[in-house]
């Protein structure tokens, strides 16, 4: 008996063995690609400033997040003017949308009027 045991526990520690390799080639770690692109958006402070300066400052977000998006290859080159011109439209109606709802909290005042 004492020798089926050892036979045994040998058969085991050989089934064990061979199927180590299989095991170990199942996890083998797979190239990873990474590619930094640049940020596509960008976010404008609004909150007590002067209306002209945060148009200025969305046309400018617009026309670089637009620029990112051309060297990101998210869309052409002929397209640029077009997603500008969408992205600063699409700022400014939030804005003024903004700005009839809480006009106090934008300019920092409420106007009082005598009339």
């Amino acid at each position: 008996m004492p020798n089926s045991r050892i036979i045994a526990a040998l058969t085991a520690l050989a089934v064990s063995a061979a199927a180590l390799p299989a095991f170990a080639q199942g996890n083998q770690v797979t190239p990873l690609d990474v590619t930094a692109k640049a940020p596509t958006s960008i976010a404008v402070q609004i909150r007590g400033r002067d209306q002209a300066a945060v148009r200025h400052d969305i046309r400018v977000a617009a026309d670089t997040v637009c620029s990112n998006a051309v060297d990101n290859r998210d869309i052409s080159f002929v397209d640029r003017g077009w997603c500008a011109d969408r992205a600063a439209d699409k700022a400014n109606h939030q804005y003024a949308a903004y700005v009839r709802t809480f006009a106090f909290a934008a300019s920092g005042y409420i106007v009082l009027s005598a009339r």
